[in-house]
């Protein structure tokens, strides 16, 4: 057996690591079918509100609230998994007996060419899972799990989460059976699936310990399941959350202070008479309104416009500069169409505030204690 790009891994810088390579994403996917996209429609509706009559134009994932000081007692009082938050692009998979979909937040579907997926999961058809897809280009394409809703005859939406934890595993583990490491290439398929690594609250550090600075981000490292991959902070999901979508109020993120970002829209002429680009959060009935007039400079003004060519408008991740007091572009989100809501852009500003740091949530995780046993 030829060496592994992983054998001498211990010996390398982890942050160079290559992904696995997988068949071209590109030549494995395409769009859905104006059927099949109302099929995936009834299908995911079903499972996630038990019924197949709802229709919903919002994606229907859970949206996390965002970790301020208020929320510390709550980590030491309730039972919590915690994970990295990694920076891909959520979708949801789909996977039937006939076919398999990639959903997106904006409900594109993408449909699999070939049947790999479903041969591989035929035990436990069907599967709907949410997660990220990772490094959608080239042949390195990464899909991360980290909820399962349906498995099989089972729908999970109001099982504690350790038992959709169980579920997602049980379909990471039937592709890492099916296809050795040394052999991924050879099979038609255009992304891998892996499971997202959960810890209980206590045991937090061995997350934060896969997490390390790298060229002015982070990047989270686990060398046992060889996987590298940018990393924006935490997520906290309590184990009595059910699949909802509608905003649990225990389902948390956590950024790190440097990295706390809300998503605006800006709109067509993008910038006013001032020469100032309009900032937009969501508002309420299906509106939006401005927060921020900023002025940028010439190189910033000049990549804007390379993002927005040819679109009336567009959701960017934005940072607020604490040192300088303005918001500040990141990158754009072509996988949104909406600005996050006015109420996020209050959470984030007020966890600026709060300030707090990844030690302060290592102490309030570490103060729970399971019940005693009845």
């Amino acid at each position: 057996m030829s060496k592994r790009p992983y054998d001498d891994m211990a010996n390398r810088l982890p942050f160079d690591l290559p992904p696995p390579s997988v068949r071209p994403f590109d030549a494995y996917v395409c769009g859905a079918s104006d059927a099949d996209v109302n099929r995936v429609r009834v299908t995911v509706n079903r499972i996630i509100f038990g019924s197949d009559r709802v229709r919903r134009n919002d994606f229907p994932g859970p949206l996390p609230a965002t970790v301020g000081r208020c929320h510390l007692q709550q980590f030491a009082r309730v039972k919590y998994w915690v994970t990295e938050k990694s920076d891909g692009e959520r979708r949801f998979l789909l996977i039937l007996p006939d076919a398999t979909f990639l959903i997106d937040r904006k409900w594109s579907v993408l449909k699999v060419t070939s049947s790999f997926y479903q041969d591989t999961c035929r035990a436990d058809l069907p599967v709907l899972l949410d997660g990220e897809l990772m490094n959608p280009e080239g042949t390195h394409a990464l899909y991360l799990a980290y909820d399962c809703m349906n498995l099989g005859a089972r729908r999970l939406t109001d099982a504690p989460f350790s038992e959709r934890i169980a579920a997602f595993e049980k379909v990471a583990e039937r592709y890492r059976t099916a296809v050795p490491d040394d052999d991924l290439s050879a099979h038609d398929h255009p992304f891998r699936i892996a499971s997202k690594f959960f810890v209980p609250q206590v045991e937090i550090v061995r997350i934060l310990h896969k997490i390390h600075p790298h060229m002015g981000s982070y990047r989270f490292v686990d060398l046992k399941r060889r996987r590298v991959n940018k990393n924006d902070g935490l997520i906290f999901v309590a184990d009595v959350d059910k699949y909802r979508p509608e905003k649990p109020t225990t389902l948390m993120k956590w950024k790190w202070p440097d990295k706390n970002s809300v998503d605006f829209i800006v709109r067509a002429p993008f910038f006013n008479d001032r020469g100032e680009l309009e900032l937009r959060c969501g508002s309420y009935h299906n509106q939006d309104m401005v927060v921020r007039r900023i002025t940028v400079d010439n190189g910033t003004r000049t990549q804007f416009l390379s993002w927005v060519q040819g679109r009336n408008d567009l959701v960017i991740e934005c940072v607020y500069d604490r040192q300088g007091g303005v918001w500040r572009l990141c990158h754009p989100r072509y996988d949104k169409h909406k600005a996050n809501f006015v109420t996020v852009v209050i959470q984030t500003m007020e966890s600026l505030i709060d300030n707090v740091t990844k030690d302060d949530l290592s102490r309030a995780c570490q103060h729970y204690r399971e019940p005693a046993a009845a």
